[in-house]
Formats: structure tokens, C-alpha cells, sequence
């Protein structure tokens, strides 16, 4: 190596050492062995922070040959049909030089010249101290990243923020470290024996809601039943299944740990890359171990949460946490403008239905109502379970009467029906619903608009019960 080039080496290290970012490392990195190869260099790389690609500038391949190197990279990448020789490997058909770049943090890629044999023996040891140190770079990103998530989700543990919320931003953390990956989360429901996919905030286990899949059969099944992490690829043919309704795509690498508790199973973390992405590997098996530990808390605390805010019967939100809301929202459209309703609900007749088939088949006719309730509402409505037959939904960012109106009658439609509970016994339920908004009420406070509320579905029921009614709006008289 002569001294002008060897000073020029010599930066290039010192350049690919420190870059703050995996694709600044790999630009030098691709820009260096065509200089060392004094022939253009094409880099392809698959990573965790997503598919790069780099042409050297100096010299610069045509359009023809970017195309071709770029397309035998990428095939080359997918079967592997390369030949190693001191470091080097080569290509058996397209006629270019091509470096395997295949141990740096799960990562797989290739970088071709664009001429057969482009690279002396005597420059291959350069070219493969170069990739040693952007591997090291790599390294050392990828661990600061980690640390940082880590940091970030510890700090998590003492948020005063509902559990299921904080796992939404671990998931998207995850997503955001491992870019292009599917990042899945199961809860095992023990009851049912099953897992349950949770993709919301969720984290009650609710009959109906949810992916549901056996202890049997599929990769995060194997994990929980034996709860051993798993790495799956499928290049490697190791036999272990991945089905798509459990990765949620048609996956090539996947990692999968389950999630524990007090020695006790809870569930399973999953993240899956398509086929032709990277690989995951032992160090990020390794990093997410600390990961699933922080999730196992988050999840044990969420639970804990749940059983102070979800009436115990229904699965509805409780009164109490009815009262928080009620008062958060009135607080935040105080603040910041915009509209809310209240559907207070009460089913007819339940006294009688209670008398006529028992307790156990009315509590059965809440939970039943329950579930018909969430089935019909928009997803970020709220059902709370506000007295003994009696449920209040808050729905948030709603301007029209019409609409409320609708909605309200879509809900009463929904209940005015024969129930079939526990397969043997038909029970007719309806109900009676009153109707507030805010502000088009004009109440002064958030029980000001609770008792219209509650007053409308006092005057369905008077006026024949299994109907809607509006509050009547209050004269609002001019100041004196």
C-alpha cells in the first residue's frame, strides 16, 4: 500500500470508527473498497435499522452495472450461491467480486465491484479490517440504542400512566430498534388454555377479543409449554413451525421469549422480519431477555390495574373509574375545547328477570349485554358499568346530536333481543337510554350532565321503556 493511499486507508478507518449512524459506517465503508479495488463498489445491506444500499462516488459505476451488482447482491443474499477464498467471496456466474458481509449483529449484506478479482491479495486484508471495525461500529450503535430502550422502559415502571398504554409504546419501541420487524405479544389466558394476541391497550383477557391460539402446534406455543426462548430462520430448517396467524406475516427470522412473572408463565414476546430481511442472533436474544423482564412487571402491574378499574362481573369499567374519566375528559374539553356525550343505559325489566330465572342467570344476562355493547361501539368508546343493571358510555369527540342520537339507537336495537344463555335458556332483554352532550346541554359541571343524562332514561322508561330519549335542553337565560 503506498503512502498516499495508506493515509487515505488510514482516515477511512478512523471515519467507519466513528460514524454516528449504521449507514453513514456503510457508505465509508463501500466508498473505501472501491478505492482500495480503484473500480466502482455497490453495497447491499439488510439490518435491523432497514435495507441500505451505497454506490461509491469515486469512481462511479454506470447505471448498467449498478443495476446488475445490485441484482446479484440481492440474489446472492437470498440462496447464498457464493464461493469464499481468503475472505473474499466470489460470485460463480455474474463475473463481479463479491465480500459476504454476514457476522455483524444479526445483519446480512454484500458489497460487489463491479470487475472479476477486482481486490489483490495483498489489499484483502485491508478490505477485511475495514469490515472488522464497521462491524464494531455496528456493535457499539446497536448497544447504545439498546441501553438507551432499556433506560427509557425502566423509566416506565414508574409511570403514572395506565399499564396497557405503557406496553403500546414498548411495542413501538421495540418496532422502532428492530426496524421492518413485527413485534407481537401474547398473554396466556389459563382458563381457555389458549393465547391471546393483544395488539391494543388491552389487557383483560375478554371472551371474543383477540387472536386467539392453542397451546399446541406453533412456535409461541412451544416456547410458553416449554419456556425456552426459541431463534427461528427459516434458511435453517430447524423444524420448529411459524404460522402466519400467530406472526402476523409470512416470516424468514423470528426470535421469540416467553414472559414470566414470580416463576409463573404470563406469555410470550414475538418479533418477526419477512423473508429476505435480517436475521436475528444470540446477542439480540441476549438483549431482549432484559427486555421481557421489564414487559413481565408492566404486565403483572397492568393486571393488578385492571382488577381496580373493570367491574368484576362484566368486564365493563367500574364506577369509580367512570368517576375519574367523567372528570378527565370534562377537564381536558374545558381546557383545550371540543365535545363529548354520555348514553346512560338501563335494562328493562331485569328485576323481573331475576325473580323469574335466577341471579346466576342474570349476572349471566349482564356479561352477555356487555359483550353486545363492545361488539357495537366504535373502539375508543368507553362501557362502564355504572349501578346494578344499569351501564354509562362516554363517547369522546363527538359534534352532532344526529350522530349521538344514532349511535344511541344502534345500541337499543342491539339489545332488543331474545338472549340464549348457557345454550338453554331464552331471555328477552331491552333497554331504556338517555341522551347528553356537551356542550349542546349547556351543563355547568360533569354531574350537572350525568343527571340529564340519567333523567332521559328516566323518561324512557315512563314512556314505555326500549327507546332513546334526548335530555331536554335548559333555558339558558341572559345574564340581568
Amino acid at each position: 500500500m503506498n503512502t498516499h493511499f495508506h493515509a487515505k486507508w488510514r482516515a477511512g478507518i478512523h471515519q467507519v470508527a466513528e460514524a454516528s449512524t449504521e449507514q453513514a459506517a456503510f457508505t465509508v465503508l463501500v466508498n473505501m473498497c472501491a478505492q482500495l479495488a480503484e473500480v466502482p463498489a455497490i453495497g447491499l445491506l439488510h439490518s435491523h435499522t432497514g435495507r441500505m444500499t451505497s454506490i461509491s462516488a469515486h469512481p462511479a459505476p454506470d447505471s448498467d452495472t449498478s443495476e446488475r451488482a445490485i441484482a446479484t447482491a440481492a440474489e446472492a443474499l437470498e440462496h447464498t450461491c457464493l464461493v469464499a477464498e481468503n475472505g473474499i467471496a466470489y460470485s460463480n456466474t455474474s463475473g463481479l467480486t463479491m465480500l459476504l458481509l454476514s457476522a455483524a449483529e444479526g445483519q446480512h449484506g454484500a458489497i460487489c465491484w463491479a470487475a472479476e478479482a477486482a481486490i489483490p491479495s495483498s489489499q484483502r486484508e485491508d478490505v477485511i479490517v475495514l469490515v472488522q471495525m464497521f462491524t464494531r461500529t455496528v456493535q457499539g450503535l446497536r448497544r447504545q440504542a439498546e441501553m438507551q430502550l432499556l433506560a427509557s422502559l425502566e423509566a416506565m415502571l414508574g409511570s403514572t400512566s395506565a399499564p396497557g398504554e405503557i406496553l403500546k409504546q414498548v411495542r413501538m419501541r421495540l418496532h422502532s430498534l428492530f426496524l421492518g420487524a413485527v413485534v407481537r405479544m401474547f398473554l396466556l389466558d389459563e382458563r381457555a388454555g389458549e393465547l391471546v394476541h393483544i395488539d391494543g391497550t388491552e389487557l383483560d383477557l375478554q371472551p371474543g377479543k383477540g387472536t386467539r391460539i392453542p397451546l399446541a402446534g406453533t412456535l409461541v406455543s412451544d416456547v410458553v409449554q416449554r419456556q425456552q426462548s426459541v431463534l427461528y430462520s427459516r434458511q435453517l430448517n430447524n423444524g420448529i413451525p411459524l404460522a402466519i396467524h400467530e406472526a402476523g406475516i409470512i416470516g424468514g427470522s423470528a426470535i421469540c421469549l416467553p414472559l414470566r412473572f414470580s416463576s409463573r408463565i404470563v406469555g410470550a414476546l414475538m418479533l418477526v422480519y419477512a423473508s429476505g430481511g435480517p436475521q436475528f442472533c444470540a446477542d439480540d436474544l441476549c438483549f431482549l431477555r432484559a427486555v421481557v423482564g421489564l414487559i413481565s412487571v408492566l404486565i403483572a402491574n397492568g393486571r393488578l390495574y385492571v382488577r381496580a378499574v373493570r367491574d368484576a362481573l362484566t368486564g365493563a369499567y367500574n364506577r369509580g373509574a367512570f368517576d375519574s374519566a367523567l372528570q378527565e375528559v370534562w377537564a381536558r374539553v374545558g381546557n383545550a375545547g371540543g365535545d363529548f356525550a354520555l348514553i346512560l343505559l338501563d335494562l328493562d325489566n331485569f328485576k323481573q328477570i331475576n325473580d323469574r330465572f335466577g341471579h346466576l342467570i342474570g349476572d349471566q344476562v349482564l356479561k352477555t349485554v356487555t359483550r353486545i355493547l363492545w361488539e357495537t361501539l366504535r373502539t375508543d368508546d368507553i362501557i362502564f358499568r355504572y349501578g346494578g343493571e344499569e351501564f354509562c358510555v362516554l363517547l369522546t369527540n363527538v359534534v352532532e346530536v344526529p350522530v349521538v342520537m344514532a349511535i344511541a339507537e344502534r345500541l337499543r336495537a342491539a339489545l332488543d333481543k331474545s338472549l340464549l344463555i348457557n345454550g338453554l335458556v331464552h331471555v328477552p332483554v331491552s333497554a331504556s337510554l338517555g341522551v347528553a352532550l356537551y356542550p349542546f346541554h349547556h351543563a355547568q359541571n360533569p354531574r350537572d350532565l350525568l343527571d340529564m343524562a340519567d333523567d332521559a332514561a328516566y323518561r324512557a322508561k315512563r314512556d314505555g321503556k326500549n327507546r332513546v330519549v334526548l335530555a331536554s335542553v335548559p333555558e339558558v337565560h341572559p345574564a340581568s
